[in-house]
């Protein structure tokens, strides 16, 4: 054993020795304590079925903080002039329990030490409004999950975080936190709270952050007035109470919101111009609005106005809008964040309307939307997530995406996709992450992702997979995706693969073996931009299908192509016909109650 390794030892038992008797002047009866490090002490007395305040075994500490736990007991009252003796206790912590009364000898003793005080769920019905009078250092104080009904007058002059959640809190009186100016975190959440007098939080010239979620308002009327002029003010919760309109509180003008959270009401529309005051205001902090889980239904192009370079998140999500102007968010230079998911939406044509933007992630799955046009995103060029899952989609068709040169993350599970285009995803190079989970394609061609060639996570599982030889390459860009590693920690599955689907033979088979042992060699599964077109059935059923390619197709490798059609229920190909030159046209009728598989090679051979 080594100089240096004795004398470490020798140290750590000093300072075992050291702790241990530090703790033999400072016991209680039952509780354990503890000496993490210099001057501090912690009594652990928590969780364990004390119906009274534990005896004082010694207490002779004459230097230091002591921190005390009996949270999760029984202890239905402390002795007045319990702590009298014990000076320096800075945190209690009584969560838990059932105490009914404080009184303002109760703590006596902590006057000058006492910083943190947690009586969070326990059965206190009443406490005098001087209790805490002389708690000069007293910062942070639980009163949550009580049976306050009326909590306004007591004085909290010291208090910095004071949280009355979840007591049965009806009204809030003028001047009820008049005495509570240093306050900067008020929670009045989970309360019955149906009515705030005019003059209710005067006073609170500190507060920064108010949460009234809830509880039963569903008129703010002018219980906000006395925060107006506030310049710390930046916090607003009204999440889960019973508003229906706006107009109470589009009337206020905060100068330094950050955050206004209207979710879970009953709004049935925003008022106009409820934010137009804002524009007037000074400063650029950036504001974040939720509005969701309420039951708005259409957005008027003059809803946001006046928050041009203030909003950046914007949450619309779980509401039932179907209608939204083409100038909704046009004025919103400054938004980054946009979230409609769950709602009616049938069409993004409003963000071809939107020049100067500055938007990052979009969210707009489970809708309606059943098409997306060429034009919808090319004003997105600063996106870097698109979330389109849960649509009605049936293709994606070359170009939808063109110009979205920033974006990294693209969803679109849980469509109906049968087809993506050749070029559907031209111009996104850069994309990480793409998910097509759960539609209804048979196939996927080589030149719809071979430009893909910085992604590191692709999902493609819960489709109707048509496994043959054209999907060779997929092995190869699944490999290519993996081999890149997982450099973001929130990718936890690289690739979700498919089984076979198609034909019913191979049904349930890992789509990687069922590929990899029937095919050795590509068949030449080439992608002209092949066009389909699908005319009305007769009453057997029977519709006629066209194939052709668009004239922008590379007629150097397009000089004699053959097109073939596989029945994906047996396997079977029941058309394999050619097709000289660009612009050329095959037609054949289909049965539309059966499922095809189109594929084109320049050569008739098929594996």
């Amino acid at each position: 054993m080594t100089r240096q390794t004795i004398v470490l030892l020798l140290s750590l038992l000093v300072a075992i020795d050291f702790a241990s008797s530090s703790c033999d002047i400072i016991a209680l009866a039952k509780c354990d304590c503890r000496y993490p490090r210099s001057k501090r002490f912690e009594l652990g007395c928590e969780s364990l079925g004390l119906t009274t305040m534990p005896p004082k075994v010694n207490y002779t500490l004459t230097d230091g903080f002591a921190e005390g736990n009996f949270s999760l007991n029984q202890i239905k009252s402390i002795p007045d002039f319990y702590f009298y003796s014990m000076r320096h206790f800075d945190i209690l912590d009584f969560t838990g329990n059932r105490l009914r009364e404080i009184s303002d000898l109760t703590f006596r003793g902590l006057e000058t030490r006492l910083s943190s005080l947690n009586l969070s769920d326990n059965r206190i019905n009443s406490i005098s409004p001087q209790t805490f009078r002389e708690y000069i250092r007293l910062k942070d104080l639980d009163l949550s999950r009580n049976y306050l009904k009326d909590p306004c007058f007591l004085h909290t002059a010291d208090v910095v975080q004071f949280s009355l959640a979840g007591n049965g809190i009806q009204r809030l009186k003028d001047q009820c936190f008049a005495d509570s100016t240093k306050v900067s975190k008020l929670d009045l959440s989970k309360n019955k709270i149906s009515f705030i007098e005019d003059e209710a939080f005067a006073g609170l010239e500190s507060l920064q952050h108010l949460d009234l979620s809830e509880n039963d308002l569903s008129d703010i009327g002018s219980g906000l007035n006395a925060l107006v002029e506030h310049n710390d003010f930046t916090y607003l919760s009204l999440r889960h109470n019973k508003l229906e309109y706006m107009s109470s509180v589009c009337k206020y003008r905060f100068k330094r919101m950050q955050y206004m959270d209207f979710g879970h009401n009953k709004l049935a529309d925003i008022q106009k111009y409820c934010f137009e005051s804002y524009s007037f205001l000074d400063g650029d902090a950036s504001l974040e609005l939720n509005f969701e889980h309420n039951s708005i239904t259409a957005l008027a192009a003059s809803v946001f106005a006046g928050l041009k370079n203030r909003v950046h998140r914007l949450h619309l999500n779980n509401n039932q809008i179907s209608s939204v102007n083409i100038r909704t968010f046009a004025e919103l230079r400054k938004l980054e964040y946009l979230n409609l998911d769950n709602n009616k939406l049938d069409r993004l044509d409003f963000l071809q309307q939107w020049d100067d933007n500055a938007l990052t992630e979009l969210l707009v799955a489970n809708n309606n939307i059943e098409r997306l046009s060429k034009d919808t995103f090319t004003k997105m060029k600063s996106m870097v997530k698109l979330d389109l899952d849960g649509n009605r989609l049936l293709a994606i068709d070359s170009g939808t995406f063109r110009g979205m040169l920033a974006l990294r993350d693209l969803s679109l599970r849980d469509n109906l996709l049968t087809n993506m285009d050749d070029e559907a995803l031209q111009g996104l190079q850069g994309l990480q992450r793409l998910k097509i989970s759960g539609n209804a394609l048979i196939t996927l061609k080589n030149c719809t992702f071979a430009r893909l060639t910085n992604l590191l996570q692709f999902h493609f599982d819960d489709n109707l997979l048509f496994c043959d030889c054209d999907l060779l390459w997929l092995l190869q860009f699944i490999s290519a995706v993996n081999s890149r590693g997982m450099p973001e920690e929130d990718i936890k599955e690289p690739v979700l693969e498919d089984f076979c689907y198609y034909p019913v033979s191979a049904r349930g088979n890992y789509m990687q073996n069922e590929v990899s042992e029937k095919c050795t060699e590509h068949p030449g599964n080439a992608c002209f931009g092949l066009k389909t077109t699908v005319g009305e059935r007769n009453q057997d059923y029977l519709a006629n299908a066209t194939w052709n390619w668009p004239m922008t197709a590379d007629k150097a490798a397009a000089k004699d192509i053959f097109v073939s059609l596989h029945n994906v229920e047996t396997g079977s190909m029941d058309f394999n016909e050619s097709l000289y030159g660009v612009g050329n046209e095959a037609t054949l009728q289909l049965n539309e109650k059966e499922i095809y598989k189109v594929s084109c090679t320049t050569s008739r051979h098929r594996s």
